[in-house]
């Protein structure tokens, strides 16, 4: 299983049936940002198995568990939502790719 930070990558590369763990992007839990929810927007070549939250005292973050599911590229989309406005307070695109 590979596993990767969305802060430290801009492309990922899997194979069909192939897992990673992405770690979410990382946000301190100060004003304004006291109650984010971190969300992962997934290509249909890859499924979100599962997603466990970050064991670290003010983080806000979590852990994808990604599959691959079938050939082909796309984009996934990391990021945060505000749980009070449900506004979308940080975004990053990853470029993904799915080979047989």
């Amino acid at each position: 299983m590979e596993k990767a930070r969305a802060e430290d990558v801009d492309e990922l590369r899997l194979k069909v049936g192939e897992t990673v763990d992405l770690e979410s992007l990382r946000a301190a839990v100060v004003p304004p940002h006291l109650m984010l929810m971190p969300f992962v927007e997934t290509p249909q070549e890859v499924d979100l198995e599962g997603q466990d939250r970050l064991d670290e005292d003010g983080v806000h973050g979590s852990v994808f568990h990604l599959k691959a599911n079938s050939p082909g590229v796309g984009e996934l989309v990391v990021g945060f939502r505000d749980l009070q406005t449900s506004e979308v307070t940080h975004r990053k695109t990853i470029k993904i790719a799915v080979d047989d």
